[in-house]
């Protein structure tokens, strides 16, 4: 890995509705992602981890607002012209989507999905993007790809289908992988599959992911550096393994004690109390604040921002020196895992 950052972001903010309904869902979040990084994206449903990667590119619904500043290659995206971001989109930053059943036109064959993409980022003739279309069915694992070209998704299983998702993102050699959840609804044996062939290609191709996901065992086993989000902002980031081993923010340590790990003396899991608050009822302070077991008035008053809590580490908790001393527990592992990395 690169120490090359290839995106920056600052302050990404993304709201929706108008005037007194209007609902932030993304809040002033900032990373950066180095040239070859896996950064995986963690948090529970609803903490806005995957409008903070549509928001990258600004693929929201009409009507959302995105601001802050998205740098790519000199380039601001948030700023930038309908026209130019285009062709920055499926070009230059690739997404592959969390549910291909709905992301895959079902009317059309996998073939024109694809040549989809090549015909609006290379310069290939048909004869061209259909040699192309082929090379990309081979490259996912898709075997007899010439003759499943000219089939429908329905025809795929459901890790089949994703493979198809991942060669369309590829198709046009990007430099930057948006991943959605791409292993959600997949069996263990298909999820492992589809998360090593991520990792090939990153290798193969040289390229950055961010990967969004709800699982721990997934960021140990792919990811290089994590950044946990809860209620919309970032709650604490840094290298994956100095992260599980010691979290510095009282979600994080939540979150590793809600999940099973292997080996070891059997122990019984500790779930978060509560739920995440909705966009129209994020409390005041620090929003894990009434699910939190170390808040004080501070916690309840005070917005904690985001500051270095160690080497490349940073954490947005009052008491992330209290955090770091409670007990830890084993990293975990991804199902269907042979090891992680």
């Amino acid at each position: 890995m690169s120490s090359e950052t290839v995106l920056s972001v600052r302050g990404l903010t993304a709201s929706f509705g108008q005037g007194d309904r209007k609902l932030t869902a993304v809040n002033g979040v900032s990373f950066d992602v180095r040239k070859g990084e896996v950064l995986g994206l963690v948090g529970e449903s609803g903490s806005g981890k995957s409008v903070t990667l549509r928001a990258l590119t600004r693929l929201l619904p009409e009507g959302a607002e995105v601001t802050g500043q998205v740098m790519w290659r000199g380039r601001d995206l948030v700023s930038l012209p309908p026209a130019a971001l285009r062709q920055v989109r499926g070009g230059q930053i690739s997404m592959i989507f969390q549910e291909p059943m709905t992301a895959l036109n079902p009317v059309l064959p996998v073939r024109v999905q694809i040549e989809e993409n090549l015909r609006a980022h290379t310069g290939l003739d048909a004869a061209g993007r259909k040699a192309r279309s082929r090379e990309l069915l081979d490259l996912v694992g898709i075997p007899d790809a010439a003759r499943r070209l000219n089939e429908y998704p329905h025809q795929f299983s459901g890790g089949m289908r994703q493979r198809v998702m991942i060669a369309i993102a590829l198709a046009s050699d990007p430099d930057l992988l948006l991943a959605d959840e791409p292993t959600t609804a997949l069996d263990v044996t298909i999820q492992d599959q589809i998360l090593n062939l991520i990792l090939d290609l990153r290798d193969e191709l040289g390229m950055s992911v961010v990967f969004v996901t709800h699982d721990l065992g997934v960021v140990a086993q792919i990811c290089d550096r994590m950044a946990v989000m809860y209620a919309g902002r970032i709650a604490e980031e840094g290298p994956v393994a100095d992260v599980l081993a010691q979290p510095h923010h009282a979600y994080t340590l939540g979150l590793l004690g809600s999940v099973p790990h292997a080996g070891g003396e059997r122990r019984p899991l500790h779930s978060i109390e509560g739920t995440p608050p909705g966009l129209a009822a994020i409390p005041p302070g620090c929003a894990f604040n009434p699910r939190c077991g170390f808040a004080t008035s501070e916690c309840r008053q005070t917005l904690p921002q985001l500051v270095p809590s160690g080497p490349a580490r940073q954490a947005a908790c009052h008491h992330r020196d209290r955090v770091a001393d409670e007990t830890t527990v084993p990293i975990p592992r991804a199902a269907g895992s042979g090891g992680g990395r």
